[in-house]
């Protein structure tokens, strides 16, 4: 299942096997045999979202709702949504889920939101939320990746650019050196964003040198 939450529309393409394009069509048929085919079930966040950036309907599932949220605005401030992703949180089954959806909104937003969400969670009695926040927190504080909002945003894009990049083509160690060795967020970003329309690697892999 392929989420996809970009600035732009997705134009490539679905199916596994037209990434390849001409070369996957002049391969003999046994080698084409080889390759899998599939397109992979594919859901466009901002449709959910609605384009003028409105909440996530609430006929999804609590789950949706919290990752969706959580992609959307999590990394954000905002009072509103702290209170949204706290109370998501405290409702659904899955431990770990509330874990990893804090972690992330951590990474990307700082350690400074961990006290405002535990204040909600606290004044609502909300003990599911209270221990993923706390967990979340405390793996990241032991992870050494506490140092603040711009190195917690920047090494997380550098983490998806590498697994997105080594799924679809592979990755040299050259490759994944390249991608840690950027440390700048909107070139990152600008790869990120490349890499849902471009089919050849080394076309995302050039913004990291733009």
């Amino acid at each position: 299942m392929v989420f996809y939450h970009g600035t732009e529309t997705w134009n490539a393409p679905r199916r596994f096997t037209d990434h390849f394009g001409e070369r996957y069509r002049a391969l003999p048929g046994g080698q084409q045999e080889a390759i899998p085919r599939f397109s992979p079930g594919f859901l466009d966040v901002r449709e959910l979202f609605g384009a003028d950036g409105d909440e996530p309907p609430e006929r999804l599932s609590r789950e949706v709702r919290l990752v969706f949220l959580a992609l959307k605005y999590g990394p954000t401030a905002i009072e509103n949504v702290i209170k949204q992703l706290v109370e998501l949180m405290d409702g659904i089954t899955d431990p770990y889920l509330g874990e990893d959806v804090a972690w992330y909104v951590f990474l990307t937003g700082g350690l400074e939101l961990r006290d405002a969400m535990m204040e909600y969670a606290k004044e609502r009695r909300m003990r599911t939320a209270e221990e993923a926040i706390m967990t979340a927190a405390d793996k990241l504080i032991e992870e050494g990746k506490e140092g603040g909002r711009v190195e917690g945003r920047l090494e997380a894009k550098q983490e998806m650019l590498t697994r997105l990049l080594d799924r679809r083509f592979g990755l040299t160690p050259e490759e994944r050196e390249l991608i840690a060795g950027q440390s700048e967020v909107d070139r990152l970003d600008a790869a990120i964003d490349a890499f849902a329309t471009e089919r050849e690697k080394s076309e995302v892999l050039k913004h990291l040198n733009a």
